[in-house]
Parts: C-alpha cells; sequence; structure tokens
C-alpha cells in the first residue's frame, strides 16, 4: 500500500552451509541460491462509499439562488496516478419541475478536476457547489413537487 504503480522485483539470496555443530565452524558450503520475486502495483482509482445526493426546497420566484457546497466526493488513487475527474453536465434542468441548476467542483469552478495522487493510500476530497438561481417558477403547479436529476462523474487515470 502507498506504492506508485509499476513492477517490483526483490532478491534473496540464500546460502547452504554444513557447520560443525561442537564448534559453530564451517565445515563445506553445499551451495548457494538466489530467488527472485516480482509484485506489480496496477494503476487504480476508486471512489469512496458515499454517493452525495441533494433534497432541497426551492420556492417559486425567490429573491436569491439557492446554493448549496455541503457536498462532496471522495477519490483515492494509486500514488503517482495522474487523474481527471470530469462531471457529465454542468447545467441542466430537473425535468418534473422545471427548474435550472448548475453543479461544479468547487475547487475549479468547473466541470472537472485533475490531480497526481501523493499517497495511494489517502482519499482526496472534492467539493461540489450546486446552484439553482432565482427568480425561477418552475413547473410544479401543486402545492409541493419532486423531482430527479442524476449527473455522472468519470475519473480518467
Amino acid at each position: 500500500i502507498g506504492k506508485a504503480a509499476g513492477t517490483y522485483t526483490s532478491n534473496l539470496t540464500a546460502t547452504l552451509q554444513e557447520i560443525n555443530s561442537a564448534g559453530g565452524t564451517v565445515l563445506q558450503t553445499l551451495g548457494t541460491a538466489t530467488v527472485s520475486s516480482q509484485a506489480t502495483v496496477a494503476k487504480g482509482c476508486s471512489f469512496g462509499a458515499v454517493v452525495p445526493s441533494y433534497a432541497l426546497t426551492y420556492q417559486a420566484f425567490r429573491a436569491t439562488a439557492l446554493t448549496d457546497t455541503s457536498k462532496s466526493v471522495d477519490v483515492t488513487c494509486t500514488k503517482g496516478t495522474s487523474y481527471t475527474m470530469t462531471l457529465d453536465r454542468m447545467l441542466d434542468v430537473v425535468p418534473t419541475v422545471g427548474l435550472t441548476y448548475s453543479i461544479v467542483f468547487t475547487s475549479s469552478g468547473g466541470a472537472s478536476v485533475s490531480s497526481v495522487s501523493s499517497s495511494g493510500t489517502a482519499a482526496t476530497n472534492y467539493g461540489l457547489t450546486l446552484n439553482l438561481p432565482a427568480a425561477q417558477a418552475g413547473s410544479c403547479n401543486t402545492g409541493s413537487c419532486t423531482g430527479t436529476s442524476i449527473r455522472t462523474i468519470t475519473v480518467t487515470y
């Protein structure tokens, strides 16, 4: 754990000797053998266990935008791995309620963030900013409506 992606080799040399049990002296060397072992650490990235989900209340024609910065996504990549996380869309409309929203990575203010994993063992946390602009009427014509819009985050490494 914590190793950079790559192939690692280790050699162990063993010498077999006959030793005098009385004095501990070497009587003869019977042979020497070298054993090589090899391990490969593959590049990889994984998301944290919790997928962010929002539950917001938006009143039609509200005077100010509704912004939520309380959610984030965690990613852990093999040490030394360069990666980019990308949202499939920054702007969209919740279809059943007709509200426009934007979602971006807080640190970049855009649809993607890039980095290189420095530890390989600790997750890196990326904040998300969800924004519903002010003065939207929406398409809800009852007292309360709910809607769903699903975004996809892709990690490329």
